[in-house]
């Protein structure tokens, strides 16, 4: 109710909020994994500047008052237009980041989920006819180097199809469909997903795009401090397990700190 009813500068403090705790739950279950590479993944680097992309989405939006501006027509239609395009860039950017933390953090699964690669494919096999056909082409149509070029591009594609696709070659469209399929997901996510994917796009400018108004940037901004809160309710509860570690740590240095004193006492 606090997110539906919030104005714009609310919004964008409950985001840095849930983005905060978010990367602090992430964090928690990174230390608690034992894993080196969702340790490496969720690094403290990596955290903060999640930190950062989301906070940035703000900037824009610092010391301008849309709504008064365009009530009075003293807005210019430009300036508008580019910090409108900025927090959409920064909120996709954002998102994508979001989304790719919550793999990392079950890091087996999405590894056993096969994401991106083919079912039922031979790797030799497949290369192998690939490459008869390219040989099959006269030199006056492909010249060799030409040729041994493709053959790269298609060696690494190919092995590339062997396995799962690495976590942080995910762009946020690959994550969208991840999603749908993978996770529990109810429609209105991918729709709403989509359509910051779409205002997103807007970075590449000479294609012409639609990058919606303001109420639809607080639209997509409220649905993502939701979609924090529902992210972070997902993630494993280690709390018990981190509480059990500092018991057990301070049992250690007690009976450290009562030997090293009966020792001094004997000696």
């Amino acid at each position: 109710m606090q997110i539906e009813e919030a104005k714009m500068e609310e919004v964008l403090e409950i985001l840095q909020k849930e983005a905060e705790n978010y990367i602090n739950e992430a964090s928690k279950c990174a230390y608690c994994s034992c894993n080196t590479e969702i340790q490496e993944l969720l690094s403290q680097d990596s955290l903060e500047r999640f930190t950062a992309i989301t906070k940035a989405i703000g900037f824009p939006l610092k010391d301008y008052d849309y709504e008064f501006s365009k009530l009075f027509g003293i807005s210019d239609e430009n300036e508008d237009l580019a910090r409108l395009m900025q927090s959409w860039i920064t909120l996709g950017s954002s998102v994508e980041c979001a989304l790719q933390i919550f793999l990392a953090i079950n890091l087996s699964n999405y590894k056993d989920s096969g994401w991106g690669s083919w079912e039922e494919f031979n790797f030799e096999n497949v290369k192998g006819e690939l490459y008869k056909a390219l040989n099959s082409i006269g030199e006056e149509n492909l010249p060799k180097k030409k040729r041994d070029s493709l053959k790269k591009i298609i060696k690494d594609f190919l092995k590339g199809k062997q396995e799962t696709t690495h976590l942080e070659q995910l762009n946020l469209q690959s994550l969208i469909g991840f999603y749908k399929v993978n996770v529990w997901w109810i429609d209105e996510y991918t729709t709403e997903l989509q359509i910051i994917r779409d205002y997103r796009n807007c970075v590449h400018s000479f294609k012409k795009r639609d990058i919606g108004e303001w109420d639809r940037l607080l639209d997509s901004l409220k649905f993502y401090c939701i979609l924090l809160l529902d992210l972070r309710n997902m993630t494993p509860d280690v709390d018990d397990m981190l509480q059990l570690e500092t018991e057990l740590r301070a049992e250690c240095e007690m009976e450290f700190r009562a030997d090293h004193d009966t020792y001094q006492n004997e000696y």
